[in-house]
């Protein structure tokens, strides 16, 4: 009799384990995960609502706070984006050109990364890099009045481009 019921027993404990493996995944996994998710949500808002309180003619407290938070934040693409900006205003242009990549290996078709990266190999005078991917963009969107400008500015820089030559919108005619 006793072998009998420790089988019971046993088949009991396993059914019992089970059920609360279950009760666990569908319930105390997700819910831990919810609070997580909006506790990481509600930091990266309230760091984000610190920038708006340094005063932006303060370049380089801005600079700082936006390097920290990227610390803690290295896929935030939106913060990772103003960050390159603000290295391009102050003219960092080398920086926010290495900034503008790191964006794109994690989404080429930014298209703010895409315009900034152009942008610093305008400034820097590279033209050719400039150029191409201006026309890279155009490739994917032809619309891009952004890009285009840009590469007619960069044909005119290296000398293929008469200035009479563009007509208004930046198209050639």
């Amino acid at each position: 009799l006793t072998t009998k019921f420790e089988g019971i027993g046993q088949r009991t404990l396993e059914q019992a384990y089970q059920w609360i493996c279950l009760v666990y995944y569908l319930a105390v996994a997700p819910v831990t995960v919810y609070f997580f998710v909006n506790a990481r949500r509600l930091r990266r808002d309230l760091e984000r609502r610190s920038l708006s309180a340094i005063d932006t003619a303060s370049s380089v407290a801005w600079q700082m706070q936006l390097r920290m938070l990227l610390a803690w934040h290295p896929l935030d693409l939106q913060l990772q984006h103003r960050y390159a900006e603000s290295l391009l205003a102050n003219g960092e242009i080398v920086e926010a050109a290495v900034e503008a990549q790191l964006i794109l290996e994690n989404d080429p078709y930014n298209f703010a990364a895409n315009l900034l990266l152009a942008q610093c190999y305008f400034e820097l005078q590279r033209w050719k890099d400039c150029r191409a991917e201006c026309e890279k963009n155009l490739a994917v969107s032809g619309q891009c009045f952004e890009f285009a400008d840009l590469r007619e500015q960069c044909l005119l820089h290296m000398g293929q481009r008469d200035s009479t030559a563009i007509t208004s919108g930046g198209a050639l005619q």
